[in-house]
């Protein structure tokens, strides 16, 4: 139990999509720079989620 609102998504799939729109925009938007040795995931964070992305206009 984490104590928190662990519903990242929500229940719909435009809620999927708008989350999904909002973390990628947060990537591509960051409040500072990421240090050099997170560079490698952060490409990777965006990679996934670009693809979640694609699945998701799939399924509309």
């Amino acid at each position: 139990m984490t104590g928190g609102n662990d519903n990242l998504f929500g229940h719909t799939l435009e809620s999927s999509r708008d989350a999904v729109n909002r973390i990628l925009d947060r990537i591509a938007n960051p409040l500072g720079e990421a240090p050099e040795e997170r560079s490698a995931f952060v490409e990777q964070e965006k990679e996934f989620y670009q693809a979640l992305q694609a699945k998701l206009e799939l399924l509309s």
